[in-house]
């Protein structure tokens, strides 16, 4: 008989993270899964690298198979994402999410100097920070990225498997987890591209401070009448919850 396997998804800057949890007779199991043959390597680069002499996409890992030497054209998934977050100007927010579903500009890549992403994203355009690739568009790179994604699961899913003697479902239970402040529009998108790469919406949608509660509390280091707070120290923010039990 085989068992259900829960796999969690955690997308950030430059990597995605991939944790696996499973309940069988010898009770609750969970860790990270693992690249074949690296055990240091629990996260796949979450990087999209467009190769203009081949004219294709590379994701993940296959990035350091580029031909050419120029990563101006290396752009994260999660700043593809971003055209996505809440804007407190609705009328950049109708734009951004245009150019995510609509556009075929990309934000280039600036290395070593960082550039942060313009909260207007057509400005970015105008100033030539971007790239074009005709037929392609911000949303559908990151479908083909998520698709990438999963195949990696999958791979990493059958090692688990062997390693452990397990029979896991060939149907994974997808678990999201997303940075506290990001909106509606990200969480959908972030839903829907999971959907769409493994044939299912995802069993649990969280926060990133919702996950970190939840992990607090399966080691044990909140008690019955207890409360905590869970620090997430991001990139640029710290997202602060009070957990209580």
């Amino acid at each position: 008989m085989s068992v259900i396997l829960n796999v969690g998804l955690d997308l950030g800057s430059d990597t995605l993270k991939i944790a696996y949890a499973y309940e069988s007779e010898e009770g609750v199991s969970y860790g990270k899964l693992m690249k074949e043959g690296l055990m240091t390597q629990v996260a796949l680069p979450a990087i999209a690298y467009y190769d203009t002499a081949r004219r294709m996409w590379l994701f993940g890992d296959g990035v350091e198979k580029g031909e050419e030497k120029s990563f101006v054209t290396v752009v994260k998934i999660k700043s593809l994402l971003s055209l996505l977050l809440a804007n407190p100007d609705k009328n950049i927010q109708k734009k951004n999410s245009k150019a995510y579903f609509q556009g075929n500009d990309f934000p280039k890549f600036y290395f070593p100097v960082r550039r942060k992403m313009l909260s207007d994203f057509s400005e970015m355009v105008e100033e030539e920070m971007t790239f074009r690739v005709e037929g392609k568009t911000p949303a559908s790179v990151c479908e083909d990225f998520f698709v990438y994604a999963r195949n990696m699961v999958y791979e990493r899913v059958a090692r688990l498997s062997s390693g452990k003697g397990v029979s896991f479902d060939r149907n994974l239970r997808i678990a999201l987890v997303h940075p506290s402040r990001t909106g509606k529009a990200y969480i959908e998108e972030m839903t829907r591209l999971a959907q769409r790469a493994f044939g299912a919406p995802p069993f649990k949608v969280l926060s990133s401070t919702k996950a970190l509660s939840m992990y607090a509390f399966q080691r044990g280091m909140i008690a019955k009448g207890e409360s905590l707070l869970v620090f997430d120290m991001g990139e640029e923010d710290i997202s602060v919850v009070k957990a209580s039990l």
